[in-house]
């Protein structure tokens, strides 16, 4: 329900900022699948049943269906939800009766990911609601905060995107676990959330407890907002440094006591300021403790596992590593020489490390904190919603046909996004949308180059056929490619690329390199790749016509006309575009 003095425009205005705060993927312009669902819940019987709107981004046609939207329920007792996860619009999803689930709407079984925590403090006093608004200040952790006409929604936003739809319950329960007075039902993907800047009219409607036989519609907004995203992991490791509600063992007396046991919250917060080397490292608590503080007794244990984590669990380079480790050689208790710490490093890093760290025993896990590395993937200085694809790869092009090199990117978008390396033919088959005889010509390629492998089926236990991405050596570097431009080059019906154009686009991204540019005949390109110089004269052409590249002439040194290929790529981070360059 709007009012009449309510400014339509700036109502519009309002709640697409916050939708594209808390869903980014809406401000994408490239191919993508995902949408969102704003759902309108009638309050009075005699109303007309509304249909959702679905959002896959927030271009001009679309604030054109958002605004006709409003209109329709604008002065009409009404409340408006927004989903919290994104989902699958096109998935058939059925209900337990076998009936199918309404078109447009969400539900537990179509839900892709969420970008944010919520939580909901329902039927609270202001008072309380300040008091746990307060823990997280002292935590460090900004929300949004919506009034919804009864309580509060808190929303913390992330930097990445969540695909496990247990999230909602985990953060729920942990949040009940520490005493927080939450709505214990937030708990799965399927959960819509009152829309701010719209109204509460539950006061309407006769089936519900807060009804009136003179209702007034209540006006919800935003409290206070912030812009700052978290990593999932972070948010989860400083909660559960508080004590547990039911803990009489785990509660803190004292900031001497906290200080004993782990960082004190102002010492987390100091931690970014003491070692920005690391800010955008997803860092584990136990680690920050070590390098907050190392008392005489561990000292030479935590040098012995420093070493190798910060070399080979987050690939720094040694330069990196010295200075690092001279703030640390300082915050040890008593300190420790500078220069014996970095001939240490230098010493240390003669030894061929494999593993991701060094030993981490039962002693430092009491002195510094539990510590789970195991299983783990490579940490590498995070660019979110970035494809790191190996190098090794691109050696390897004249060998892989055009086919396989598409879905090896595929594969690795999937793995990216949804934090998964190993799918079963079914899965690969519906993600890459090539034929079960493409596949199966295509597959061995990569199966042969050992980029990835295959597990049998296994007929006892009925584990079906899968294939997984491998672990590359990294040793050639890597080069990033965002997950946007390789889904639009394979699915997007104007702009999307043959295979082979594929082939030739990704070979000329990797090969301009951190410099910008390379110099490169058509024959040596096409060589890289297997493919005849006219070919690659062709493909240019192709790719240029769909804007892929720029193609200009110029006169170089030996007055002689020459080629330049302007690569165009989209950032993740930001609506411009970038150009790389190859000169034939």
């Amino acid at each position: 329900m709007q009012t009449q003095k309510d400014n339509q425009k700036t109502v519009l205005k309002k709640q697409i900022d916050f939708l594209r705060l808390i869903h980014p993927f809406l401000n994408e312009t490239m191919y993508h699948t995902e949408c969102i669902e704003l759902r309108v819940i009638k309050r009075q019987a005699n109303l007309p049943n509304y249909k959702s709107l679905n959002l896959w981004r927030t271009d001009n046609k679309s604030l054109e269906y958002y605004e006709t939207f409003l209109n329709k329920i604008n002065n009409k007792p009404v409340c408006v939800y927004y989903s919290v996860f994104s989902f699958d619009y096109n998935k058939e999803c059925y209900k337990a009766d076998g009936k199918p689930f309404q078109k447009g709407r969400i539900n537990n079984q179509n839900s892709l990911y969420t970008q944010i925590l919520i939580m909901d403090f329902d039927n609270i006093s202001e008072e309380e609601y300040q008091k746990q608004k307060d823990i997280f200040k002292k935590l460090d952790i900004e929300t949004i905060s919506v009034f919804t006409g009864n309580g509060y929604q808190d929303i913390i936003l992330l930097k990445e995107k969540v695909y496990d739809t247990k999230i909602l319950k985990s953060f729920t329960d942990l949040l009940i676990s520490k005493g927080f007075n939450v709505d214990p039902t937030i708990i799965d993907p399927a959960r819509i959330m009152r829309m701010p800047y719209t109204y509460n009219c539950k006061a309407f409607d006769s089936k519900s407890k807060n009804y009136s036989e003179k209702p007034k519609a209540i006006r919800t907004y935003i409290k206070n907002k912030t812009e700052k995203r978290y990593p999932v992991s972070e948010i989860f490791d400083k909660i559960n440094m508080l004590p547990d509600k039911n803990k009489k063992t785990t509660k803190i007396k004292s900031d001497s006591e906290l200080e004993d046991k782990l960082i004190s919250f102002p010492a987390l917060i100091e931690f970014k300021k003491i070692y920005p080397a690391l800010e955008n490292y997803n860092i584990p608590v136990a680690i920050k403790n070590m390098l907050m503080s190392t008392r005489e007794g561990y000292r030479n244990k935590a040098l012995l596992f420093l070493v190798p984590y910060l070399r080979n669990g987050l690939n720094l380079d040694i330069t990196t590593i010295k200075k690092i480790l001279s703030i640390w050689a300082a915050n040890c208790k008593p300190q420790l020489d500078v220069q014996f710490v970095k001939n240490e490093i230098d010493r240390l890093l003669t030894y061929d490390f494999n593993k991701k760290a060094g030993k981490y025993d039962e002693s430092m896990k009491k002195e510094f904190g539990a510590l789970n590395l195991k299983n783990k993937k490579d940490v590498y200085k995070k660019n979110e919603g970035k494809v790191i694809i190996p190098n090794k790869i691109f050696d390897l092009y004249s060998s892989l046909s055009d086919c396989s090199v598409k879905i090896y990117f595929l594969m690795k978008v999937q793995e990216n996004l949804k934090n998964k390396s190993s799918w079963t033919t079914d899965e690969l088959l519906q993600f890459t949308k090539i034929s079960t005889s493409t596949f199966y010509r295509n597959i061995p390629h990569l199966l042969d180059a050992m980029l990835v492998e295959k597990i049998e089926m296994n007929r006892k236990t009925g584990q079906p056929t899968t294939y997984s991405l491998k672990n590359c050596n990294l040793s050639k570097g890597f080069t990033i490619f965002d997950p946007g431009t390789i889904e639009n080059m394979v699915f997007n019906e104007n702009k999307k690329l043959t295979d082979g154009e594929i082939k030739l686009y990704t070979y000329l991204y990797y090969s301009t390199g951190s410099n910008g540019e390379t110099w490169k005949s058509q024959e040596t390109i096409g060589k890289a790749i297997n493919k005849k110089r006219n070919s690659i004269s062709e493909m240019t052409d192709s790719l240029s016509k769909k804007e892929y590249l720029i193609k200009e002439i110029f006169v170089g040194e030996d007055n002689k006309p020459h080629n330049r290929y302007i690569i165009n790529y989209m950032s993740s981070s930001s609506s411009s575009s970038s150009s790389l360059s190859v000169y034939y």
